[in-house]
């Protein structure tokens, strides 16, 4: 069976490039927008897949451009209406189909509260530019298959570049433009993926885990073995992990673990902990540089990178890994039971 899923998560590279190109041309207004607006806070409105974006976007503004990021709950707009000041604070709202009623109800909320706004969104003419200063579009196409894939990693991207047009020295020259050809270096691993789907087959449980800025994916995967594999999939930060959960991890539950490799000031605490788990664990999957430092069961390569875009190369094949897993389970992964592209909470 080949998927939408497939051809959906082969198709990034092209998508980010394009993506990398739309959200430049916007860097002028973005950059004058924040420094007009003194923005020392920025606030994310965000569900679902668009949430665990949300979630690298904590990580890439405080540590690239100096300002402290946090999650909006769209519920303190839509259902408690809470009373706040949101001056010099910009929020952010990330729906990839533009018409999650929550999210642009919030935009509007957090707009009337003092802050400005930008939105994040795949799909053209979509409610949530009216509710915006500006709307980045991400250049991923139409997304058919229900499972979010390239419209998540494309939303990350728009976030780095956004991040970039903050802060233009925060980036070494040239990197974000390496990720198109990087990605593309990243299906050659598609051997071990398969051998990957093997190995979860059978399982019912895991445990995906990373730390720092690789939380997001690892939220994010948890979340597609849950859609398209029916996998009770538990995503933690390490940190947390190590705070009580690991003791659920025993012979019949897999440990899937994204590093950043040796740069990164929080992989040792992650190859730490799971390396202590091998003892216990069904398996342990690594998914990072090959000089990541844990000696795992089964490793998905990918190439070296800064550590704040290491998610964005790490998502495309961690999505094969899922896609090939749900085919290997007999499982259609681009209809998932009882789900639907768009969702209103």
């Amino acid at each position: 069976m080949t998927s939408i899923m497939r051809s959906e998560i082969l198709s990034q590279p092209t998508a980010v490039a394009q993506t990398i190109s739309h959200t430049r041309s916007l860097a002028p207004q973005i950059r004058e927008l924040v420094l007009r607006n003194q923005v020392s806070n920025v606030i994310f409105f965000a569900r679902g897949t668009s949430d665990n974006v949300a979630m690298y976007g904590f990580y890439l503004f405080a540590n690239h451009c100096g300002i402290s990021a946090t999650s909006g709950h769209p519920s303190l707009a839509t259902a408690y209406r809470a009373h706040v000041s949101l001056k010099n604070t910009l929020a952010i709202g990330i729906s990839q189909s533009g018409r999650t009623e929550e999210i642009v109800e919030s935009l509007r909320w957090a707009k009337a509260a003092g802050a400005v706004t930008i939105g994040l969104t795949n799909t053209p003419d979509s409610p949530i530019f009216a509710a915006t200063d500006i709307t980045v579009l991400t250049q991923a196409g139409e997304e058919r298959a229900v499972p979010a894939t390239k419209t998540f990693t494309c939303a990350m991207v728009a976030l780095a570049v956004i991040a970039e047009a903050i802060s233009p020295d925060s980036f070494s020259y040239g990197v974000i433009d390496e990720l198109p050809k990087q990605i593309e270096q990243t299906f050659l691993q598609e051997p071990v993926i398969s051998e990957i789907a093997q190995t979860l087959i059978d399982q019912e449980t895991a445990v995906i885990t990373g730390r720092g800025y690789s939380v997001a994916i690892a939220s994010e995967i948890a979340l597609k073995l849950q859609e398209s594999c029916y996998l009770v999939s538990l995503g933690l930060s390490a940190a947390d992990l190590q705070h009580g959960p690991k003791a659920i991890v025993d012979h019949r539950l897999p440990v899937l673990a994204f590093l950043a490799g040796p740069t990164s000031p929080v992989n040792n605490t992650v190859v730490e902990l799971v390396s202590k788990l091998k003892d216990v664990a069904a398996a342990v999957i690594a998914i990072g540089p090959s000089n990541c430092g844990l000696a795992s069961d089964q490793q998905i390569v990918i190439p070296d990178t800064i550590e704040s875009l290491m998610p964005i190369l790490m998502a495309p094949p961690a999505q094969l890994m899922v896609e090939a897993t749900a085919i290997a389970k007999g499982l259609n992964p681009d209809l998932p039971r009882g789900l639907t592209k768009v969702t209103q909470t």
